[in-house]
């Protein structure tokens, strides 16, 4: 299992980031999670604008066991 945590950083002002941590997971496979990751950075440029952009996310497997 994984879960997605996506980092998006202002272009007008590089140092102020924002963490998206995702509702929908966890996904069973990575490949899950990358999909859902490309997908966010596209509604996170879309409802916030194009100040803020996605730069990086982060797929983090789970122990067994645990949901977060």
């Amino acid at each position: 299992m994984f879960v997605l945590v996506v980092l998006a950083c202002s272009i007008s002002s590089p140092d102020y980031c924002v963490k998206f941590e995702d509702t929908r997971g966890p996904y069973v496979t990575e490949k899950e999670c990358h999909t859902r990751a490309y997908e966010m950075g596209r509604s996170i440029f879309e409802m916030v604008g194009p100040d803020l952009r996605p730069i990086s996310f982060n797929c983090k497997k789970l122990q067994k066991g645990r949901l977060t």
